[in-house]
């Protein structure tokens, strides 16, 4: 028997679509992973519609548990970073010394799901998916149990959409003059990079004015130049100050679990093969068990840099020690 030209058309044209779909989400193509993620928004959208039609209307969430890497040695994965793909909220979570972590503010529905990045190490990141219960928690908090690295999924993350937990801003190219020779004066008697570091961070401290309130953007130059009382454009100031200088520098967004939380604006310069944290509010900085500036993982893991921060609590507001264990953080 003899297949009609209407038959073949359609053959054809199913044929055709699994073509184009296997281009489109194939593994390991330029754009696979950009159509696999527009893919799972849309998705999304339409679950939340019907979650809505429902009586189940969206909303926040925390998800709690625990990261190990060897399923029979169940070994924790400690300072592991955490995000879900497309938060909301963008915060991150370090799991701690027990590999232990809460998430927070990801949307909840019935029958969500999560899509894990979980970075081990700076070469080293894996994605697992998790899935929301039917009922919202009393708490607000979700557990979703043990995350097995053994058996999630190797990921590249310069080709992974998605990524909410940090915050590119544009550098003052105009003032760049102005940076590299504020930094030269400030650093000129110093010969190493923590005393080079500390110079600044303490300088940037000594421009902050309780009543100088912040109006819309106001650049690292004139918060050097004038004052600021807003944690945020001061640790921009550190940083940019730093970057003058040929260092790495980035400014993280720090909450404690409280709510409302206590928020509180840090940076960290990386040098000497590592990270470490400089406060430009307050110009303090402590050290680790290898007596180096600390990290804000060392905070997370390290009891020598908390019990160091503890003993400042007579010039440091206590709630800075919940805050730098609570693990949470959006990178600027």
């Amino acid at each position: 028997m003899t297949m009609n030209l209407r038959t073949k058309r359609t053959l054809g044209s199913g044929l055709g679509l699994i073509v184009v779909l296997t281009i489109l989400f194939l593994p390991g193509l330029p754009w696979s992973a950009r159509c696999r993620h527009t893919f799972k928004k849309l998705k999304m959208k339409s679950e939340m519609k019907v979650a809505a039609w429902q009586g189940e209307t969206p909303t926040l969430i925390s998800l709690a548990g625990r990261v190990i890497m060897n399923h029979s040695r169940k070994q924790p994965a400690e300072g592991a970073e955490i995000e879900a793909l497309d938060s909301i909220s963008g915060w991150a979570s370090l799991t701690d010394t027990s590999g232990d972590f809460v998430l927070r503010d990801v949307l909840w529905y019935p029958k969500a799901s999560y899509t894990l990045v979980i970075k081990i190490n700076d070469y080293e990141a894996r994605r697992i998916d998790v899935f929301a219960s039917e009922q919202y928690p009393d708490n607000g908090i979700l557990s979703i149990g043990e995350l097995e690295i053994d058996k999630s999924c190797t990921l590249n993350l310069k080709l992974t959409p998605g990524m909410n937990s940090v915050t590119y801003i544009k550098p003052d190219r105009e003032n760049a003059s102005y940076y590299r020779n504020l930094f030269a004066k400030l650093t000129k008697e110093e010969t190493t990079d923590e005393g080079k570091l500390t110079a600044l961070n303490r300088y940037v401290a000594s421009k902050f004015t309780a009543d100088q309130t912040a109006r819309g953007y106001v650049s690292p130059r004139q918060v050097l130049e004038n004052g600021s009382n807003s944690e945020w454009a001061l640790a921009l100031a550190l940083v940019t100050l730093a970057e003058a200088g040929n260092y790495q520098a980035r400014m993280l967004d720090l909450i404690d679990a409280a709510s409302p939380p206590y928020v509180h604006m840090v940076t960290e310069v990386y040098y000497n093969e590592s990270w470490h944290l400089y406060d430009p509010v307050t110009g303090k900085s402590f050290h680790n068990q290898a007596r180096q500036v600390a990290s804000y993982k060392n905070f997370r893991l390290d009891a020598e840099a908390i019990k160091n921060l503890c003993a400042s609590t007579q010039e440091l507001n206590p709630q800075l020690i919940k805050l730098y264990r609570s693990g949470f953080y959006h990178y600027y």
